[in-house]
């Protein structure tokens, strides 16, 4: 409550913060659509990694991921499977 007894700058933080959710919500969403469309077929662990690292993200404390990331040969199978994928990977030596 403020100074003068009103609610009105805590609904406008609850206001703020529940823009902030619903904003990370759509992102995750958009975010986790994408790796679904891309990886389907290719990895049955591309898109739970991907989920735990967007969670990650928005948890105020770190934790441990429990799906393992992309092996280097899923990961460039993915990349091939990418409609705009570069014809050529070209990783440092």
């Amino acid at each position: 409550m403020a100074l003068d007894g009103s609610a009105r700058p805590l609904r406008k933080d609850a206001e703020a913060n529940l823009e902030r959710i619903l904003a990370s919500a759509t992102v995750t969403a958009w975010s986790l659509q994408g790796v679904l469309d891309v990886t389907r077929g290719l990895s049955v662990t591309a898109w739970p990694r991907h989920l735990e690292v967007l969670l990650a993200g928005l948890r105020p404390a770190s934790h441990s991921l429990r799906t393992p990331a992309l092996t280097p040969t899923e990961m460039d199978a993915v990349i091939r499977a990418t409609p705009t994928a570069p014809t050529e990977r070209n990783d440092p030596p």
